[in-house]
């Protein structure tokens, strides 16, 4: 038994993070991330950066960077919307929305780390497919909005 709790003590846990000030980003654009914090990580698919950067993108404007995506990824506040991109830093791929706001974001990443172990033992093949099919409902959602205000903004720019 006390083997099985320190192996829940290593399971990933949500975590906000807080954006130490000064910035040094202009205009009040870290306002949010400054007030509200960051999600920490996500299964080191995501990871909050240790300060915020300006990043100004050709084409989309400027982008407020709070994380990391990948090995060359950003994750990033655009101030214009208040969405949350995925910047690629290649000149002539857009950054790519993917939430429609930083708590929209922060409760995604919650989300997924609350579903954690995906896999329990116990937890019975009719509820795996249950939580499957809500699990796929939500990200479906996500994925419209996202569809949905990327096609806006190609459209306006």
């Amino acid at each position: 038994m006390a083997d099985e709790h320190r192996d829940t003590d290593q399971w990933p846990r949500f975590a906000i993070v807080t954006v130490p000030e000064p910035t040094g980003i202009p205009h009040g654009w870290d306002e949010e991330l400054v007030g509200k914090g960051v999600p920490q990580s996500l299964f080191g698919l995501y990871e909050a950066a240790n300060e915020l950067t300006l990043l100004e993108v050709p084409g989309s404007g400027p982008l407020v960077r709070f994380g990391s995506c990948g090995s060359s990824g950003s994750i990033c506040l655009e101030p214009s919307t208040g969405h949350v991109v995925h910047d690629i830093a290649v000149p002539t791929i857009h950054p790519r929305v993917v939430n429609a706001s930083l708590d929209q974001f922060t409760a995604s990443v919650r989300a997924v780390l609350d579903r954690f172990p995906f896999d329990s033992e116990g937890s019975g093949e009719d509820q795996e497919l249950h939580e499957h099919k809500e699990y796929e409902v939500e990200w479906a959602h996500e994925d419209e909005v996202a569809e949905r205000l990327e096609n806006e903004r190609t459209q306006a720019g």
